[in-house]
């Protein structure tokens, strides 16, 4: 007998099977919430629910139908997901003088987005890297302000700061050699002099009661403040002696997972207008939601789909539009690929076969851009022949005077004898 929605889901998922891309309602009259959503690819809903509630689930959540239409919108300027990621984890301790933090990043990270990644990793590569900033204290504008906490005070800083404080950390992170896009997750420890640090709205009120604050640049990364304990300031402030504190991993790395799915646009926006009585649960274990994944997996295989035929199309427009430009067979080849894959990457989307349809459009989209930016392509674009006589005539029309000079006077020589 079935208790609980864990218990009918865990029975029906093991007689019928689910694969990527399908989703599954069950109704059950003992539910008390009009629909609930769970983490796998299933939602219940009870007898009396409204046919309206879960086509919105349908359509705003499971088939995120508005971001796909957004994503094949000819307007559209949305950046394809990228084959390959750089996620660095930065510390930045700005008065290792004052404070002695401990934490082993490096394990942290391999414990948590370690597994994490590997469960998003059908349409990309990351690479995960760490590090340790020390003195990167840097002036951004901040408020004290009078509380009753045990140091008696907190400082605040408005959420238009964020933009100069990305900048600020830029410049401390230092210049790692690569080519793939970056993620950064940074973990920022104020000093004690301006601890806690608070974020506050434009309007004057907190934008968290959340114990650690966060927030988030799309396409850039992600800051974490972690304020050192308040008692420890409160030490130092009377001591002045090096305080000593750990950073707690589980803390951190649920912020940090969350940002990542995020950054990434993995973590749906849960909001759905009126709510509808969905619910929706919590994310028990480290990675998305499956059903999140999935509608990532479908929305990344129609971007790119767009993406390269957009590609494709202006390869052919700029053949057409300028003659002189030849195509080696390395071009080609990476063309006829392209088409060959975003074509089979159709098919298998019309037959929801989502992970063989992701496959195929993140190869074509690497053939894409592999033609497009082509070396040899940009040379003739950039250089063509007719430019090239104006472009190297200055160069060699000096060594060409003496040598002309030359001939006339062995013509002379010749024609005297």
């Amino acid at each position: 007998k079935v208790a609980t929605p864990a218990g009918l889901e865990a029975m029906v998922l093991k007689r019928i099977n689910i694969k990527e891309g399908d989703f599954l309602f069950l109704e059950w009259p003992k539910l008390k919430e009009e629909i609930l959503l769970t983490s796998d690819r299933t939602a219940l809903f009870k007898s009396s629910a409204e046919t309206a509630s879960i086509v919105t689930v349908l359509a705003s959540l499971i088939l995120q139908v508005n971001k796909i239409k957004s994503a094949m919108d000819d307007e559209s300027k949305r950046t394809p997901v990228q084959p390959e990621y750089d996620i660095v984890v930065s510390v930045l301790n700005t008065r290792p003088d004052m404070m002695d933090v401990k934490w082993d990043v490096k394990l942290a990270a391999e414990m948590y987005i370690g597994p994490f990644l590997d469960k998003i990793s059908l349409m990309s590569n990351y690479t995960l890297k760490t590090q340790w900033r020390y003195e990167a204290h840097f002036e951004f504008p901040m408020q004290q302000i009078i509380d009753d906490s045990p140091i008696g005070r907190h400082y605040a800083m408005a959420e238009n700061v964020f933009p100069h404080m990305i900048t600020a950390i830029e410049k401390k992170l230092g210049n790692g050699i690569s080519n793939n896009p970056v993620i950064h997750l940074i973990i920022y420890i104020p000093s004690c002099h301006i601890s806690p640090l608070r974020v506050y709205k434009s309007n004057g009120e907190k934008a968290s009661n959340e114990k650690i604050e966060s927030f988030i640049s799309p396409n850039w990364g992600s800051v974490i403040i972690y304020n050192p304990p308040v008692n420890l300031c409160a030490k130092y402030n009377e001591d002045q002696k090096k305080i000593t504190f750990d950073i707690i991993s589980k803390d951190v790395m649920q912020i940090i997972l969350f940002h990542i799915g995020k950054l990434l646009d993995i973590h749906s926006d849960h909001i759905v207008s009126g709510n509808h009585g969905i619910t929706i649960t919590d994310i028990e274990q480290i990675g998305p939601r499956v059903w999140e994944y999935d509608a990532f997996l479908r929305r990344a295989t129609v971007n790119y789909i767009t993406t390269v035929t957009r590609t494709l199309q202006s390869l052919i427009q700029l053949l057409a539009d300028i003659k002189y430009i030849l195509i080696n067979d390395d071009v080609g080849e990476a063309i006829n690929q392209a088409h060959e894959n975003i074509v089979k990457a159709k098919e298998f989307l019309a037959k929801n076969e989502l992970l063989k349809a992701s496959e195929f459009a993140r190869m074509a989209y690497v053939s894409s851009e592999k033609a497009f930016f082509d070396a040899s392509l940009l040379e003739q674009l950039y250089f063509p022949d007719e430019q090239k006589y104006a472009v190297y005539i200055p160069l060699f029309l000096p060594i060409m005077v003496p040598v002309v000079l030359s001939l006339a006077m062995i013509k002379k020589y010749y024609l005297n004898r």
